[in-house]
């Protein structure tokens, strides 16, 4: 059963501010539950940055006694369609998996899926209704259970996330690719919530209704 009373550290990697949206929405749903932290982290220098405020707001997260870390960036969007649903937040805690995040793209053109899907048909998430495993996803707005930091730390990682991921070909990728990847190596899943809806402010200001048509178009290339 669900239990409301699951604590979350909520890791906001903060650059110049967040947006009013974001920032709006957020405040909506710490004022409904008692225990919830929220972390910040303020820090740009060089492109290691988002690394390393991501691996300062999973230490502080440590020293607390939170059930979830919940990395979220300052320029995503979510709301529910009426103030009857869940937040996305507790969506995600009810799935009871390792590492989980709804479907994102990214803030530019040309749009693309900020999550690598086990087959391509799962680029067509609209119309699924529970969360799917997946290789990787995008940290801006990811739940981790608390055993996952722990035990990547137990299995010898001196910190939950890094800068660059060299694989045996020396490929450089972003440091959420990096964190799934070893994530998986160490035994746990990766996993994606279909039914929540993300917007990401950028240039254009991507929602569901601009991104849908285009992904799916892409599921459905050979």
């Amino acid at each position: 059963m669900f239990d409301k009373k699951k604590k979350v550290f909520i890791g906001i990697a903060k650059y110049n501010g967040m947006e009013s949206e974001t920032e709006n929405t957020l405040k909506a749903v710490i004022d409904t539950r008692k225990g919830w932290e929220v972390g910040e982290y303020m820090e740009i220098i060089g492109r290691s940055a988002i690394s390393r405020v991501r691996n300062d707001l999973a230490t502080a997260f440590l020293k607390t006694d939170s059930d979830f870390l919940f990395f979220l960036d300052t320029d995503m969007t979510w709301m529910p369609k009426d103030k009857n649903e869940e937040n996305p937040i507790d969506v995600m805690i009810r799935a009871d998996v390792d590492i989980i995040s709804p479907p994102m793209t990214n803030r530019q053109q040309p749009i693309r899926a900020l999550w690598r899907p086990i087959s391509k048909k799962d680029l067509d998430v609209w119309n699924r209704k529970w969360p799917f495993p997946v290789l990787h996803t995008g940290s801006g707005f990811m739940l981790i259970r608390r055993n996952v930091i722990e035990g990547l730390l137990k299995a010898g990682h001196a910190a939950p996330f890094m800068p660059v991921w060299c694989s045996e070909e020396q490929v450089e990728t972003s440091d959420d690719v990096a964190f799934c990847r070893r994530a998986l190596q160490c035994g746990y899943k990766i996993w994606l919530q279909p039914n929540i809806l993300i917007g990401h402010i950028g240039k254009y200001a991507f929602n569901v209704d601009n991104i849908k048509p285009i992904l799916q178009q892409e599921a459905q290339k050979p």
